[in-house]
């Protein structure tokens, strides 16, 4: 037998929180000594309590695991742990719009306190990938003003919404990217616009600068990477060398070279195609055909 101070210790819950469950009609001592009024409770109801507190856990009120521990019918049983199932998952559901409300009053805050607002257009055609590229802008301070799963849409809501940046995926049902770049160019010559692109080859990237992108990030991406181009391009008026794309797409050895680049690749290109007057006899020329695996001259 034990004391309300043993048990207390044993279960690790206050002795006026045993008391309370006592007054109650919760947990009853086992025994009451007559003489010292000493309340004993026995090694069976350390099990008790240790429901009460799972119960409690659960979100059940005192009332509720009194009616808990009384039910001996599985029926009814089960209809209650449903209920409070449904109950939680309510719960859950109005937590997770409280916490969009905030991150909203947060994002209107971080808009007000800005010189600068930062609005993003997301044009993507894999649900998926467009929410990742939301909560990553959002978490970041951008605001998603809209998103498009093809590239007449795209266009169109590019027109309506005048975005800061565009974020957009080459492989639409309805369009190329590049051409969706081209559209919005024609729109807004000066329209910022970051291609995000599983297709990453040379060939690709130089089209898509050529058509009018600002930059261009290989799928699957690094979060920084993505951040870092965006914050690159947001604040940089970007204008490739026409004579060095024209020198690059020339070059013979695209032919061969097929595979994806890597991002240090993507970011030597641009900046290669940042510099003027570059020819294929240009040492910086031949230095990034070198640096990717070409060792000879120039074809």
């Amino acid at each position: 037998m034990y004391t309300i101070g043993e048990l207390s210790k044993i279960v690790k819950l206050s002795a006026d929180a045993l008391r309370y469950y006592d007054e109650i009609g919760l947990l009853k001592p086992h025994r009451i000594d007559e003489a010292s009024r000493y309340r004993y409770y026995s090694a069976d109801q350390i099990g008790q309590i240790i429901a009460i507190m799972e119960w409690r856990q659960y979100g059940y009120t005192l009332e509720e695991i009194k009616e808990l521990l009384l039910c001996t019918d599985d029926t009814q049983l089960e209809q209650m742990i449903r209920s409070r199932i449904e109950q939680l998952s309510n719960d859950q559901a109005q937590t997770a719009r409280s916490i969009e409300q905030l991150h909203q009053k947060l994002r209107r805050l971080n808009r007000g306190t800005s010189m600068e607002e930062k609005t993003v257009l997301i044009i993507d055609d894999a649900p998926f990938m467009r929410k990742v590229l939301k909560e990553i802008l959002e978490k970041q301070g951008y605001v998603a003003a809209g998103e498009a799963a093809n590239g007449e849409s795209g266009v169109a809501l590019y027109a309506e919404l005048k975005p800061d940046l565009v974020i957009v995926d080459i492989g639409l049902p309805d369009m190329d990217g590049i051409e969706v770049v081209r559209k919005i160019k024609e729109l807004d010559i000066g329209a910022k616009i970051v291609m995000c692109s599983a297709r990453g080859q040379i060939r690709t990237i130089l089209s898509s600068l050529q058509a009018g992108a600002s930059h261009f990030v290989v799928k699957p991406f690094h979060q920084q990477s993505l951040l870092e181009a965006l914050e690159y391009t947001r604040k940089h008026d970007q204008e490739y060398d026409a004579d060095t794309l024209h020198a690059l797409n020339s070059d013979e050895r695209l032919c061969v070279l097929e595979r994806k680049v890597t991002p240090e690749t993507v970011h030597a290109l641009l900046t290669l195609c940042n510099l003027r007057r570059i020819t294929a006899e240009s040492p910086e020329y031949l230095q990034f055909w070198s640096n990717i695996g070409f060792k000879e001259e120039a074809v």
